[in-house]
């Protein structure tokens, strides 16, 4: 009788560095650490690691895995972040009077930001943020004070002027309705130029607007839209 044992522990971590955080004095420096160490109930057939021990880092945070795998495919993972940062020295900026500053840190140094206490302006354009890098700020590390704020000053009233606007000389869309005994003059004085008369069969009369490409001036003995002229 063939009995077949299948291999279901995945390998067992031995050891795993802890996260680190390392000066150097370099841009692109070698940073090591202690290896991982792995076993298992059968046997390791690899290991494999996405960052080298020893290897130039440039500044920055970095997560390293080691991933162990057996024959039958188990696997166990190590990882831990490493860091790297600037020793250059950035000195400290001189906080703003009657103002504050917030600084905090990152990888290649630190960066503050300025504000004024309530009621005071700087007396100048500060940058958004001052910023160190490799013991060098940027823009400067000098920074504006603040002043009091000026009281504000109440602008003058000023009087505002409506203008109605002239009475449009082009007629609406909108049908004005005019009684069946309106005499000549009064169908010109309510239909307008730019517009004609229009009756119903139930005599019912209204001004209906000029289609395109006609026109009605200002013309009492005109009564009908004509053709614009040419050019």
């Amino acid at each position: 009788m063939e009995v077949n044992v299948r291999d279901v522990s995945a390998p067992v971590i031995q050891r795993c560095p802890r996260s680190m955080s390392v000066i150097s004095h370099k841009q692109f420096g070698n940073v090591s650490w202690e290896e991982p160490l792995f076993s298992d109930n059968v046997r390791l057939s690899r290991v494999q690691m996405s960052r080298v021990p020893s290897g130039p880092i440039t500044w920055g945070t970095y997560r390293v895995t080691y991933t162990a795998s057996d024959a039958a495919g188990n696997k166990a993972e190590c990882a831990f972040s490493v860091t790297v940062r600037s020793s250059a020295r950035c000195n400290n900026i001189q906080r703003p009077h009657n103002g504050r500053i917030d600084c905090r840190h990152w990888l290649r140094g630190k960066y503050c930001e300025v504000s004024c206490d309530r009621g005071y302006e700087f007396e100048s354009r500060p940058s958004h943020v001052y910023v160190c890098s490799g013991g060098k700020w940027t823009p400067s590390n000098q920074v504006p004070n603040c002043i009091r704020q000026n009281p504000s000053t109440t602008s003058p009233t000023s009087t505002t002027l409506t203008v109605q606007p002239a009475p449009s000389t082009v007629a609406t869309t909108q049908p004005t309705h005019l009684n069946s005994n309106f005499s000549k003059s009064a169908f010109h004085r309510d239909c307008g130029p730019g517009s004609e008369m229009f009756r119903f069969d139930n005599g019912t009369v209204t001004c209906k607007a000029c289609t395109a490409g006609y026109y009605r001036p200002n013309l009492r003995i005109v009564r009908k839209c004509i053709p614009c002229p040419r050019g």
